[in-house]
């Protein structure tokens, strides 16, 4: 366990405990002192109400770095974080402020402005800030209105629809403005799924809904991308102005809702993928080229193939690359008893972890075969603040008090990033500058649904809507697959490996060895280092070439994963992990199959039970309690009957209540009926003795 948070007993003092080699001391129910497996000990002081406000490094463990000891929060009257501020020193008297955060608020507490300082302390009127408006309350809502960026020239406006109609009264926004300009615009079914995403400057929308001349969709209805159970299995990107497919990704999905293919339309050929999973639903093999007719696997010898072996708590033990059919790499891995990687093809030369688990040296992304290893440094609260190759300095890496990356410094040159409150970066600055070098616009569809990124020349006039490159992001269901310029023209194109590698096409899907646009928003969305080619995901590192974190997982095993390093329990075709801490934990990921599976044997006994009696009502009731209770195993025969009641209570509609009662009664028998084997449904309820 390593220590952090606020841990409560209950009153009590003085009170020490180990656990997982960490050593603890409460006082009073709280936390006052933490001294991890590598010897950090972090000191706690609180506030009257109980309120952390100082987490101090009195001792720190070998390898780490010192260059905050301290970490400070101010709270206001309300009781909301008013400052949070780190420092060079333990020292509550005397230390040196390395840079601050400071937040206010409006009457509803509403985060009114987030100013962040990156050297020294927070000054008024000067720090950059990144600031927030809301409705007053008059009209009975305080929904968010804008957003300025930390230039003060920037402001993105939140469009709520026609005054009184449904989207202003759901308080639903249906577009994202920039002065009388609108940046990306939403189009939804039913209460908030979206079916069409509108970027009006390049013309180009991303639409589930079928075109002129095409059929209706696998559920009946003109959303022809989603199939009846909601899953995405058709998005397309189209160019207005010539009605071509600027990317248009084909899915197919086995009955636990694992994805099991994906076909590119607009390559036509070699950029299909092909999946294969474990009975956990791990991901074991992947497979791109060309799909066969059946869409059942990739027609001949695929280009790339990758292999997955797993030990019990779902560490690689075998990783097999392939290439045209011949192997390109055959990686044995084994790991310790905490779940860290310990050797790879029998060595430890290029894998460590410090005794907390954060990785102290891992393969390089960034060499060529054979591996060489790159040297990481982290501080006391486990985040990475140096890679270094030998005695080169690769990167440097800065952080805020809210374990906001702030900085980082790479070949020279410091860029600086200020984040949104949904921790999204929406500006970029280089070194002392105070102009904008890059700004970001994100969408409605997730934490890392990129919209636009601009990028400024010293030379260009800053300010909006100019910029003197502007390129939007085409996305999958998952990841940035292209960008295109204001005039709807790809630039680039993106594919990945199954754990993120990504590989970089030009326009007409050929291989590129690096990004013209220095392209950082790629797998998930994430954010990719070009100087370590790690991905950065808010609370920790990606490394697509292990296929995991370089630390635990901060919230430990609050993720329901018994292990801390997995990414998305070895399911990147269809799980993300946007902050680093948690994933669709597997219990949930558990319910919602098991609910999209009910979905299905509801949908099948409804069409066979018609089939099978088309005349006989309450033999079709019948039918339909015995396959849907057969369809769930025998497992859940409440359902069954929950559902049949169901229908008779909030469908209504029957003759008379009798009527109604007598088709719950054929529900019953069909019930029942479902647990005698020894016949069919048909069989059974054509004995069904209710009229």
């Amino acid at each position: 366990m390593r220590f952090g948070g606020r841990v409560d007993f209950g009153p009590m003092k003085a009170v020490f405990f180990e656990e997982h080699g960490g050593l603890g001391k409460l006082q009073f129910g709280e936390m006052i002192e933490a001294k991890d497996q590598a010897g950090t000990i972090h000191a706690y002081d609180y506030d009257k109400l109980g309120r952390l406000q100082h987490d101090r490094v009195s001792g720190l463990g070998s390898g780490v770095d010192d260059a905050i000891r301290r970490i400070s929060r101010e709270y206001e009257v309300r009781g909301m974080l008013k400052r949070i501020t780190s420092y060079d020193s333990t020292s509550l008297e005397s230390a040196n402020v390395v840079n601050e955060v400071a937040l206010t608020y409006n009457d509803f507490a509403q985060l009114a402005s987030d100013a962040q300082a990156h050297d020294g302390v927070v000054e008024s009127g000067v720090s950059p800030e990144v600031g927030y408006t809301y409705a007053n309350g008059s009209a009975n809502t305080i929904r968010p209105l804008a957003i300025v960026y930390p230039t003060n020239t920037r402001q993105l406006d939140y469009d709520y629809g026609t005054t009184n109609g449904m989207d202003d009264v759901l308080s639903r926004i249906v577009a994202i403005k920039e002065s009388t300009y609108t940046r990306v615009a939403y189009t939804r079914l039913g209460l908030n799924q979206v079916v069409k995403v509108s970027y009006p400057e390049p013309a180009a929308d991303m639409t589930f809904i079928k075109q002129t001349g095409e059929p209706d969709g696998d559920a009946g209805d003109q959303y022809t991308g989603l199939d009846r159970f909601g899953r995405v299995e058709d998005i397309r990107w189209i160019k207005l102005a010539t009605s071509e497919h600027i990317e248009r990704i084909e899915h197919g999905y086995d009955r636990a809702s694992n994805k099991r293919w994906r076909k590119n339309l607009v390559a036509t050929s070699g950029q299909d993928e092909f999946y294969n999973y474990d009975g956990l639903y791990q991901l074991t093999n992947l497979e791109r080229g060309t799909l066969n007719l059946n869409r059942s696997t990739i027609a001949g010898v695929p280009a790339k193939q990758e292999d997955f072996a797993y030990d019990p708590t779902g560490n690689w033990q075998n990783y097999q690359t392939k290439e045209s059919g011949t192997e390109e790499l055959n990686q044995t891995r084994t790991h310790n008893k905490a779940n860290e990687t310990w050797q790879i093809d029998g060595s430890n030369a290029i894998v460590a972890c410090d005794p907390v688990g954060n990785m102290t040296r891992m393969p390089s992304l960034t060499s060529p075969l054979p591996l060489t290893s790159s040297l990481l440094t982290c501080d006391a609260w486990n985040r990475l603040v140096r890679i270094a190759e030998g005695e080169t300095e690769i990167a440097e890496y800065a952080y805020d008090g809210l374990f906001r990356r702030t900085k980082k410094t790479a070949s020279g040159t410091t860029r600086h990033f200020y984040y949104s409150d949904k921790w999204q970066i929406v500006e970029e600055r280089l070194g002392s500058s105070t102009s904008a070098d890059r700004q970001f616009l994100w969408g409605l569809l997730g934490l890392d649904d990129l919209v636009l990124r601009d990028g400024f020349s010293p030379s260009s006039v800053f300010g909006p809507p100019s910029s003197s490159e502007r390129l939007y992001a085409i996305h999958d269901t998952m990841h940035v697959t292209a960008i295109v310029n204001t005039s709807g023209t790809v630039q680039e194109r993106y594919g990945y490996d199954a754990f993120g590698l990504t590989h970089i096409l030009s326009p007409n899907f050929n291989l590129q060895t690096s990004s013209a646009f220095d392209w950082e928003t790629r797998f998930c969305g994430y954010r990719w280092d070009g100087e370590s080619e790690l991905y950065q995901v808010r609370y920790r590192y990606l490394h697509s070439g292990l296929g995991r974190w370089l630390s635990r997982d901060p919230i430990e095993f609050t993720a329901g994963d018994p292990n801390l390093y997995r990414y998305a329990v070895n399911d990147p075709t269809l799980i993300s992990d946007p902050t680093g801490r948690i994933v669709a934990l597997p219990v949930l990921y558990a319910i919602l199959l098991a609910l999209l599976w009910t979905l299905a044997c509801k949908e099948l006994a409804v069409s066979n039970a018609r089939a099978t009696f088309p005349t006989d009502d309450k033999k079709q009731h019948c039918f339909w309690a015995c396959y849907f209770t057969r369809c769930q195993l025998l497992l859940a025969p409440y359902l069954t009957l929950a559902g049949i009641i169901w229908q008779e209570v909030a469908t209504g509609g029957r003759p008379s209540v009798d009527d109604a009662w007598r088709d719950i009664q054929a529900g019953i028998y069909g019930t029942i009926g479902a647990y005698d084997l020894t016949s069919d449904c048909k069989t059974a309820c054509e004995k069904c003795p209710v009229k």
